[in-house]
């Protein structure tokens, strides 16, 4: 092919481009200025009806760039439901029956002894052993041992390696010992 040929068609294919691309802004810019019909919304808060009638903000446009609303204006039209006011839970123990100054004097008494209750401490206190409680926990060690040594559970030596490998290895050891030490009794 010619380069010619191949300038026109880069030129051609740019211009399909374009055409595309300004009928697809067209096409959402006309979407945009549709404005919907206003509506009529009912809300029912607290016995009083509220009637509004919401009209969308229109939405602003540059010439280049395109916004969407963040949040329908739908959703700003419903009031925010009353927060029910805190309550302390009514207790199982009380008795519907019970009024007056007996039953406050009984609140009174629960309220008192729950902060007690819930007071929580970061660490317990420890306290060091004394002499007598070191001496009392020996001798129950010693006493568990020489049991443990009598049903033949417990071995008194059992920290020590009493097989032949150990006996082996240091007549291996005493023997390269003694051949360095020979050497540099030797040289010297």
């Amino acid at each position: 092919m010619l380069p010619s040929i191949n300038i026109a068609l880069v030129k051609l294919s740019i211009f399909v481009i374009h055409i595309h691309i300004v009928t697809w802004t067209i096409k959402i810019c006309s979407c945009l200025k549709r404005k919907p019909p206003a509506k009529k919304i009912e809300v029912r808060h607290e016995l009083k009806r509220l009637n509004k009638e919401i009209t969308p903000k229109p939405v602003p446009t540059s010439s280049g760039s395109i916004t969407t609303p963040s949040c329908p204006a739908d959703l700003w039209a419903y009031p925010l439901a009353p927060t029910p006011p805190e309550e302390a839970p009514p207790s199982k123990d009380s008795k519907s029956t019970e009024t007056g100054p007996k039953k406050r004097s009984r609140e009174r008494r629960v309220r008192e002894k729950e902060p007690d209750s819930r007071k929580l401490l970061p660490y317990p206190e420890v306290k060091p052993p004394t002499l007598s409680q070191k001496k009392r926990r020996e001798r129950e060690l010693e006493k568990e041992k020489k049991e443990k040594i009598a049903s033949g559970f417990y071995q008194s030596r059992s920290d020590e390696d009493d097989t032949l490998e150990k006996v082996n290895s240091l007549k291996e050891e005493l023997t390269e010992q003694s051949r360095k030490l020979r050497c540099t009794k030797d040289k010297t």
